[in-house]
């Protein structure tokens, strides 16, 4: 193996173990919680119908939708 190949292997060694330190990092900084590193919001809304109805339209962009 040339000394170029070395060279490069190294390298890339090198970058590897530095990106699992920085998860490492940032997953102790958080608590070992991976979900406090996202960043979307989810809400929950609730809406009261006291009215009868015939036909349901709902056009959101979500998938997770509940009748009750």
């Amino acid at each position: 193996m040339s000394g170029k190949v070395k060279g490069w292997l190294i390298a890339a060694a090198i970058l590897v173990v530095l990106g699992v330190a920085v998860c490492v990092v940032a997953l102790a900084a958080s608590g070992f919680d991976i979900k406090a590193l996202g960043t979307v919001e989810f809400k929950t809304e609730t809406y009261n119908i006291n009215e009868d109805f015939d036909n349901i339209k709902i056009d959101v962009t979500t998938s997770d939708v509940e009748l009750v």
